[in-house]
């Protein structure tokens, strides 16, 4: 294929190999008339090995390798002491290996998680369910966090019912926000993850290439783990024939959110990005979804989601005053107003999804139509 950079056309042929495996054996043991153990074992691994040549004179252009594997072992135990109620107590672990020449070396890099929880499943009065529980996640580089959760679903008829819940979340960077390190050479950036910021940086200081810093390499060194509370309420309905529908209401309070940033721009007009936790952010709004079944395998669906995500710091200065722009014509500055701050990155205020699925019973094929609207 054809790679442009710039006013530079380039042709390139080559092959790429990909491995993909995995197992996962599962057991369960009846321990006696409401008791029941269950154990398994999850291993995945992935290789890739890519390699491209410029064309005709067979150089070598581009080379990647890629080897991932992931592994989790856990134990769930379940008890049903009367109709009413059940406890479910699990233990597990999650190791991560990488290596790959996108990290910036071959080495290795690992990253454990050892968890544990405890839930508790229980109808107090008749149609009411409660489902609280806690878990705890210790990560070997970030620490350890708790996090509690409670929720409840009440029918207010055969046909409505209310549900709403609380938890808290605990989300430990990957290998990609520490360690990537990415140049696309069919387009002009390239990412770093934090760990590769600064000697990536010093390097091209050094080359004398480097045209302006947006950050601080030393502010963007480390990275944080993302640490959420969630809050929702929904109302839902269901005729048990055609209609479904569902109506959520949430909120998130994030701190550490994990976000991509803009960092440098090179002479070449190349632009670095890399990541960064925001010290206080927040998601909240809304989410629909309307199904009919109708006859013969006929069924339209609609869902969709209204978003409101910000940036608590940044949206605060705006408000504040202490946020400029510069107009692209005049170049004349000017001070943001609340309304000119969108919100977070990457994040729509308006998605909707409209689907068409056809399944007829007892035929060996289905056919589906979907349209998805994201607004900018």
């Amino acid at each position: 294929y054809q790679v442009l950079t710039g006013g530079d056309s380039i042709r390139v042929s080559g092959n790429a190999y990909v491995r993909d495996r995995s197992v996962n054996p599962r057991a369960k043991w009846k321990l006696g008339p409401s008791m029941f153990l269950q154990t398994g074992f999850y291993y995945t691994d992935y290789h890739t090995n890519t390699r491209l040549f410029s064309y005709p004179n067979d150089k070598l252009y581009y080379t990647d390798t890629f080897d991932q594997s992931f592994m989790r072992p856990d134990v769930l135990f379940q008890w049903k002491p009367t109709k009413a109620q059940q406890w479910v107590a699990g233990w597990g672990m999650n190791h991560e290996l990488v290596a790959t020449s996108r990290y910036g070396d071959a080495a290795g890099k690992s990253q454990t998680t050892w968890y544990a929880l405890l839930q508790h499943e229980w109808k107090p009065l008749g149609s009411l369910e409660i489902v609280s529980g806690i878990r705890i996640d210790e990560n070997s580089v970030y620490g350890s966090q708790w996090s509690p959760k409670l929720a409840a679903l009440y029918p207010i008829s055969n046909r409505w019912s209310v549900k709403a819940s609380y938890g808290k979340g605990f989300r430990a960077p990957d290998f990609r926000y520490l360690y990537l390190n990415f140049h696309n050479t069919a387009a002009p950036y390239t990412v770093l993850g934090t760990e590769q910021v600064e000697a990536q940086m010093r390097e091209l200081e050094a080359r004398g290439e480097l045209q302006q810093l947006l950050v601080d390499p030393s502010d963007a060194h480390h990275l944080d783990a993302e640490r959420s509370s969630a809050v929702n309420a929904g109302l839902c309905y269901d005729d048990g024939s055609h209609w479904k529908m569902e109506l959520n209401f949430f909120r998130n309070d994030l701190s550490g959110l994990i976000e991509s940033i803009p960092l440098a721009v090179t002479n070449d007009r190349r632009t670095y990005f890399t990541y960064a936790n925001l010290k206080s952010a927040y998601t909240q709004g809304l989410e629909y979804s309307v199904s009919f079944d109708w006859k013969n395998g006929l069924r339209f669906s609609l869902s969709g989601q209204v978003l409101d995500a910000r940036d608590v710091e940044m949206f605060n200065a705006v408000k504040a005053g202490e946020v400029y722009g510069r107009d692209p014509t005049t170049k004349a500055s000017y001070r943001l107003r609340a309304n000119d701050y969108f919100g977070l990155y990457n994040r729509s205020r308006y998605t909707g999804n409209f689907k068409i699925f056809y399944g007829p019973q007892n035929s060996p094929w289905n056919a589906s139509l979907r349209i998805c609207y994201r607004s900018k």
